[in-house]
């Protein structure tokens, strides 16, 4: 199934737009291969990054917002009692597989998801369909326990917040497998970047590989394809290292970070992963490019790492494009540009790829 993405294009899932039909128009008339449902932060605070996954800790009350934070209520009198009821909830959709609305986005949070089911932008040239779920690293640092701290350190809030996000992306799967095409998510996941950092010292390496890869089984398990998407340049041995079948990386700005880490890419190709290339800037700098300047950029860039010991066959073969990182900072206009572009080079990859 994977080889269906071969020299395809795709996006991330964000878009500006605040009017759903015009960005289905936008994801119709630019990703005939691989279509997204479009995520639509600016309609409403509930279909932000983080807020979209929330509902199912929300309507068990395991969190709260104040103040425009998000915190576990780990403190107040019950918790175990609330937990409990949540992991058998968990468990139930788990064992039995059914129930999985339970974790289910609600419709004012993902407009665009609904539209997307009911109004498919799906044709002939559809060859698979994609839908995205917020990374637990992200959120495990956007949320706080009740003291204000990171709740991805606190072992039994990473694991509500991973078996959350799981569920969710399994319930999109069966959702998205009614247009009878085959499905991928992505994970997107910048919080990685954090990994290293003197301002987080503490992540451990091993439980941020966990937390991704039990995601990532969870979609595999329901026969879908297993992406991650994070932006910036980050420690790329984190997705490279786990059972995933898609790496996406930032190839515009962040290009030399994948340089450091060949040995593992070379690893990834022979279990045949797939590439993701975010060539297509989702930034001011797409005022200054086009479709033939990005599709020569990523031909400098496949042969540097051609060089640096990477097989150019499966670099050019084992290959997706997209945009660097979401589009949902651009405006409407800039938006447009960026999948108009990324079409463009799709339909002009053969220039390259000889």
């Amino acid at each position: 199934m994977k080889e269906e993405l071969h020299r395809k294009v795709t996006a991330i899932g964000s878009l500006p737009h605040r009017e759903v039909s015009e960005a289905m128009k936008l994801i119709a008339g630019n990703l005939e291969h691989v279509p997204h449902w479009p995520q639509l932060p600016y309609r409403s605070s509930k279909e932000g990054f983080i807020n979209q996954y929330l509902n199912p800790m929300l309507e068990q009350e395991l969190i709260s917002f104040r103040e425009g934070k998000i915190f576990f209520n780990d403190s107040e009198p019950g918790w175990e009692k609330k937990i409990m009821g949540y992991y058998e909830k968990v468990l139930k959709v788990q064992e039995t597989e059914s129930g999985y609305d339970v974790f289910a986005f609600p419709r004012e949070a993902a407009a665009g998801f609904y539209e997307f089911l009911e109004n498919p932008v799906t044709g002939p040239a559809t060859r698979m369909v994609k839908g995205q779920v917020s990374g637990p690293l992200s959120v495990g640092l956007q949320i706080t326990d009740s003291k204000g701290n990171p709740s991805f350190y606190n072992e039994q809030l990473r694991e509500i917040t991973v078996k959350t996000l799981a569920l969710n992306a399994a319930w999109q799967i069966k959702k998205l497998e009614q247009l009878d095409y085959p499905v991928m998510i992505f994970m997107d996941d910048p919080g990685i970047y954090s990994y290293g950092t003197s301002s987080y010292v503490g992540l451990d390496k091993g439980d941020v590989q966990d937390s991704l890869e039990e995601i990532a089984l969870a979609v595999k398990k329901e026969g879908a394809v297993a992406g991650m998407h994070s932006c910036a340049g980050v420690d790329w041995s984190i997705p490279l290292e786990i059972q995933l079948d898609v790496v996406n990386f930032d190839a515009y700005d962040y290009f030399t970070s994948m340089l450091v880490y060949v040995d593992n890419l070379v690893s990834f190709f022979e279990k045949g992963g797939i590439l993701a290339w975010g060539m297509v800037p989702t930034s001011d700098s797409i005022e200054g490019e086009d479709s033939s300047s990005l599709l020569k950029l990523l031909e400098e860039r496949m042969d540097t790492l051609s060089e640096k010991g990477v097989s150019l066959e499966k670099l050019k073969e084992q290959m997706i494009l997209t945009p660097s990182c979401g589009a949902g900072t651009l405006s409407e206009e800039q938006a447009q540009k960026v999948y108009r572009v990324l079409g463009e080079m799709g339909r002009g990859l053969e220039t390259i790829i000889k």
